[in-house]
């Protein structure tokens, strides 16, 4: 693991490829999931970085297959907050596990299958990134407590559009929040298609971040898991790790039948109603001449 967050700096300072970083980035926290398939459904990623030409005292992350808790998430943020930009941009969504970046991070270097480009540019531009793999729930779902204490400032929760018209202060501590969603179960919309559009709200928010030539901290997380681990034998070393993103693929594709099953039935697509014509001769005379006319019937 220690390589792989290697590679996160290298990714940082541009000597990684960004499609390199896309599999670096799967690999980082999908390595953390395999790891500790015991209880993965109460756990959520965070995952925290600095605007670029910020720099950030290196915080180690914790070792595989540890879950941080409260306490220790409030201190990762505390050095973080000590050090770096008091302007807090924090993304949270409804929903969000480990799972979310295996199935759609673009594994192994196809970035193209990737809905997360905007974040993976975000922290190859940054010097300082943190990646926690396996956050408890409840230490997720408090993060905004957190903040506002250490920051001692009350959360804005914006969109793009009003933090385009808001001016933001270095000096001054800002917690700005931003609520994504997230789809499940019987949602028409399929989650790979949610988290796509929360990628480019991401993209927006930091584009105007950039504008106002403001620092800032962000943070990526969520106040739930999305959804449940498959538990896997850590006796399948790395082929354990390709058998899990097939079989969350496998999964994927359930749903997107289903999902498909119940808009063909909520469109309420019904066959063609068929009727037989029968042609009718109607001769009328006027005069001398007779008039035909052709007249259809239905029955």
């Amino acid at each position: 693991m220690t390589s792989l967050l290697g590679g996160l700096k290298m990714a940082a300072t541009g000597t990684l490829q960004l499609s390199r970083f896309s599999a670096l980035l799967v690999l980082f926290l999908a390595g953390f999931g395999v790891l500790n398939p015991g209880n993965c459904d109460e756990q959520v990623p965070l995952i925290l970085w600095t605007s670029e030409g910020v720099s950030l005292p290196a915080q180690s992350p914790p070792a595989a297959g540890h879950v941080v808790g409260p306490q220790q998430l409030a201190g990762y943020l505390q050095r973080a907050l000590r050090a770096g930009p008091k302007n807090v941009v924090l993304f949270l969504q409804d929903k969000m596990s480990v799972e979310d970046f295996t199935l759609y991070g673009g594994a192994f270097g196809n970035k193209q299958d990737s809905v997360f480009p905007n974040l993976e540019d975000a922290l190859m531009s940054s010097s300082s990134p943190l990646v926690l793999a396996s956050v408890s729930w409840p230490a997720s779902s408090a993060v905004i407590g957190q903040l506002q204490d250490q920051l001692e400032t009350s959360p804005l929760y914006m969109d793009p559009e009003t933090l385009s018209q808001l001016r933001l202060n270095a000096s001054s501590p800002a917690l700005l929040v931003f609520r994504l969603p997230y789809a499940g179960g019987s949602d028409l919309m399929s989650a790979k298609e949610i988290l796509s559009g929360n990628d480019e709200l991401i993209g927006q928010v930091l584009s105007t971040m950039k504008t106002q030539s403001v620092p800032y901290t962000a943070i990526y997380t969520a106040l739930q898991p999305s959804r449940e681990v498959v538990s896997l034998s850590m006796d399948s070393g790395l082929g354990g790790g390709r058998s899990l993103l097939q079989a969350r693929g496998h999964r994927e594709r359930e749903r997107e039948r289903e999902r498909q099953r119940k808009m063909k039935e909520k469109a309420q697509i019904y066959a063609p109603v068929e009727f037989k014509v029968k042609p009718l001769l109607l001769v009328l005379r006027v005069w001398r001449f007779p008039l035909f006319f052709f007249l259809s019937s239905q029955t």
